[in-house]
């Protein structure tokens, strides 16, 4: 309407215009390249009316053809979106025919778009086309907004196919990006090769890569690993992982070993705060009689005397030392309930201490088979007997927890020292690992 109204108005004006210029003639003289010439007034008011004409028309013509280009790129756009959504979903629902076809229709949208190569990475894997995916995260790696997706990409592929330089090379190129997994990348490599020294200078240099307190544990883990080494930097480094964290066992066992005389005062210290059985069993290595064994022992104990591993560990001495009443003292509480396996099997040695009882042996061997687990070292999905600095399975920095293993083979338990292979990059729960309670990532974790 009001559209409507201003063109009934600009025509009302021109017919105005026409009509004083008919009631008032007069003429216009010009020059034009040296020629002199003359126009009236309505002459030149039809020709300024055509020049106006015309550039209206060609404002129209522009107009329509930009309109034109940007309904194109429009189309494009929609076609190049939908090939990637529907290219994602074929891969999430594990489609590899889908995600190919997809893949064709974006490659015609759109062959350069990061989403594209994103899109050709991700098919390539899900279809076992590791040369078209490598050649995919190449292509991303070389865009600088998609260069830390392709350098994660090709670590990855070169930490499948066991290519440890290589992963290792994209790992190092993407630090400086401040990417966390290039970080965690290095610092596992250096820890598995038994370079402490390169994995705390890596920290150092990665640390703004990674959270304080991640920097603080991953310091911690590395400075306790070196500590079980030999010399006087092994001893300064065993120190001073105890003294970031005096409860971490670990670090305990390395300094104790460092500073004998100082063993029974960094044992006690670390087992008031983390009742442990590898602080006792530390701490009985230099008894010499059964006796002495559960003096110390004792001693101990009466830091936490009603944690179970004080009680356990008390039983045991109270047996080696054949003191059966004070062990059958210390086992009592941990009886009710739901006793645990080492419980029901200390409570079977002392029933056969009892001479014509073998009934309640049997009946304690028996709770003791299906009673639950107690508490070891575990690591993606393996048990071991000792606290090491990373995973024997994958090479993972820091992945040793103190808790209740799984059902487990026996094949899963792993040797002491076993060298750590380089670390993947594939998600926790994809390597069957582990995972901790809550209660374990609060205070077991920190043992």
């Amino acid at each position: 309407m009001i559209r409507a109204l201003a063109l009934l108005g600009a025509l009302c004006g021109l017919a105005a215009g026409a009509a004083w210029l008919a009631d008032n003639p007069g003429t216009i003289t010009y020059t034009w390249r040296e020629e002199r010439g003359t126009l009236t007034t309505t002459e030149a008011a039809a020709v300024l009316a055509a020049l106006i004409g015309a550039g209206v028309a060609l404002l129209a013509l522009g107009r329509r053809i930009v309109r034109l280009g940007t309904r194109r790129q429009t189309r494009r756009h929609g076609a190049l979106h939908a090939a990637h959504e529907a290219g994602l979903l074929a891969i999430a629902a594990g489609d590899g025919k889908a995600a190919k076809a997809a893949l064709a229709k974006a490659h015609r949208a759109g062959p350069d778009h990061g989403l594209t190569h994103l899109l050709a990475a991700q098919t390539g894997q899900l279809t076992g086309d590791d040369a078209g995916a490598e050649a995919a995260f190449e292509a991303m790696r070389r865009a600088e907004a998609t260069r830390l997706v392709g350098l994660y990409g090709l670590a990855t592929l070169a930490d499948r196919r066991g290519d440890g330089a290589a992963a290792l090379t994209h790992a190092t190129a993407a630090l400086a990006g401040g990417a966390g997994w290039a970080a965690r990348m290095t610092l596992a490599s250096a820890a598995a090769a038994g370079d402490y020294d390169a994995a705390l200078a890596a920290l150092e240099t990665a640390g703004r890569a990674l959270g304080a307190a991640e920097v603080k544990r991953l310091r911690l883990v590395l400075l306790t690993a070196k500590g079980f080494g030999e010399g006087d930097a092994a001893r300064r480094a065993a120190k001073a992982a105890h003294r970031l964290d005096p409860a971490f066992v670990p670090a305990a066992l390395a300094l104790a070993r460092k500073t004998p005389r100082e063993a029974a005062r960094i044992l006690a210290h670390t087992f008031r705060r983390t009742p442990h059985p590898d602080l006792i069993a530390e701490h009985m290595a230099g008894a010499t009689t059964a006796e002495d064994r559960l003096a110390r022992v004792a001693a101990l104990a009466a830091l936490a005397p009603d944690h179970p591993e004080s009680r356990l560990a008390l039983a045991r001495a109270a047996l080696s030392a054949r003191a059966p009443e004070r062990a059958r003292e210390a086992l009592a509480p941990l009886l009710e309930g739901a006793p645990t396996e080492r419980a029901m099997l200390l409570l079977a040695e002392l029933e056969a201490l009892a001479p014509g009882d073998e009934g309640r042996v049997r009946d304690a061997l028996s709770r003791a088979v299906r009673a639950p687990k107690d508490p070891v070292w575990c690591a993606d999905g393996v048990v071991a007997d000792a606290w090491a600095p990373t995973s024997p399975v994958t090479g993972r920095l820091d992945a040793f927890v103190w808790q209740v293993p799984p059902a487990l083979p026996p094949a899963a338990r792993a040797p002491l020292d076993l060298p750590g292979q380089y670390p993947s990059l594939q998600p926790q729960a994809q390597r069957g690992s582990v995972p901790p309670t809550d209660t374990q990532r609060g205070q077991d974790k920190t043992p």
